[in-house]
């Protein structure tokens, strides 16, 4: 799931300095001054993981379900 897909969705449920904080954080990273994992670390301090998981589940549906649609077009 890419990042900025996962941020979009996210957005509507984390407060704005909240976002404000992730994007600085997802910058640092794709500078490569963060790792991957600390990203991920840093992600799930300020989101959660309960919003997280959800947000995740709930994206993997949409993709799975619309996989299955143009397999059946």
């Amino acid at each position: 799931m890419p990042f900025p897909t996962l941020f979009s969705a996210i957005s509507r449920e984390v407060p704005p300095c909240d976002m404000k904080q992730v994007h600085m954080h997802y910058e640092q990273f794709r500078a490569k001054r963060l790792s991957r994992g600390d990203f991920v670390k840093k992600l799930r301090q300020i989101v959660g993981d309960t919003l997280l998981r959800s947000t995740l589940t709930e994206l993997q549906c949409k993709v799975l379900f619309s996989y299955q649609i143009s397999f059946l077009v």
